[in-house]
């Protein structure tokens, strides 16, 4: 049994040990915030970059709908993670807490940050469990170093909200709009507020594993049936935390091969008119081509005997390929000319 040392906080507790470590996939996603607010005009209006991105990949990357304290359905939870990441004029979006500079919104630089993320390293990866008794959260959580790394490390875990019915403000005026993965806020405490629990500093070494369990008291207004966990590695450099990984699988549920998107496929040539070819296909693949809106405009699937996509009757423009087997999704930006 290990030792139990626990740290009262005012939103909660964090127990920096506890008995019983997780099995730790190694595996990685991208961290996507948006910054928002009900009463934003812009933020209404352009519902729909955040909306694609999660409804047609939520299994690689995850998304939090951080809406500002002032905000209809913002609360005091909510508005540091929402001012850590947007502060100023929202809206923000930000991939593993670097801001993204178009705008209007680029969905095409959302997803190649996060393809960037996905496909680099996997140096650490984190696993948890959540139990709800009563109006009381417990989520107990395992990171696992699979490389050396050498710097300061925190996790925490943040609770979101799906089915948000709000009014929100757009152009033409107040809508009503269900809105997904609404901030519920980070469960404060530890030695870094916002930033949860400190877990390690100086070198780390690949197979250090570190258990950190997080407890609070859920707010009476919340749909708990609604209700869904991200927990965040977050790597701080000079006193600038970025996200090393994130997970918004219950251990239960997670899958335990490892990701795929540890090995970048070449597509070529790109832009292309005609064919897409791709190198790095092993065993059979599933495919899809999606527009900036999240339409997927074409699926099929590639094997070692078809490593290639025909354009044939797809339209001029920027599309997100992604191409899926059982160990993950790798996900990259095309060009159709």
């Amino acid at each position: 049994m290990k030792l139990l040392v626990t740290i009262l906080a005012i939103f909660g507790s964090i127990t920096i040990s506890f008995s019983q470590s997780l099995n730790v996939p190694k595996q990685k996603k991208a961290l996507f915030v948006k910054a928002t607010a009900t009463w934003c005009t812009p933020c209404g209006e352009y519902l729909w970059v955040s909306d694609s991105i999660h409804n047609a990949y939520h299994d690689s990357i995850v998304f939090i709908n951080a809406h500002v304290s002032s905000s209809s359905i913002g609360d005091p939870y909510s508005g540091d993670f929402h001012n850590a990441f947007g502060g100023g004029g929202i809206p923000k979006y930000v991939v593993d807490a670097t801001q993204m500079v178009s705008w209007p919104p680029s969905v095409g630089e959302i997803l190649d940050s996060s393809s960037a993320h996905i496909n680099s390293t996997i140096v650490a990866n984190i696993a948890f469990k959540s139990t709800i008794n009563g109006n009381s959260l417990t989520v107990n959580t395992t990171t696992e170093f699979f490389e050396d790394a050498t710097d300061t490390f925190y996790v925490n875990v943040f609770i979101v909200e799906n089915h948000v019915t709000s009014m929100q403000t757009v152009v033409s005026g107040v809508i009503s709009v269900d809105q997904e993965r609404v901030s519920r806020g980070p469960i404060m405490g530890g030695d870094s507020g916002m930033w949860g629990e400190q877990i390690a500093t100086g070198n780390v070494l690949a197979g250090d594993r570190f258990d950190v369990s997080f407890t609070t008291a859920l707010n009476s207004a919340w749909n708990t049936a609604n209700l869904e966990i991200v927990a965040v590695i977050w790597h701080k450099n000079d006193g600038v935390y970025t996200t090393l990984n994130c997970e918004d699988q219950d251990g239960a549920t997670v899958s335990m091969v490892e990701n795929a998107t540890s090995t970048k496929l070449n597509i070529y040539p790109n832009p292309s008119s005609t064919l897409l070819n791709i190198d790095g296909v092993e065993g059979e693949q599933e495919f899809k081509l999606v527009d900036m809106f999240g339409k997927i405009v074409m699926f099929g699937s590639l094997s070692n005997a078809k490593k290639s996509i025909s354009l044939d009757g797809i339209s001029k423009g920027n599309y997100i390929i992604k191409i899926i087997n059982s160990k993950g999704g790798n996900v990259q930006k095309v060009v159709i000319e």
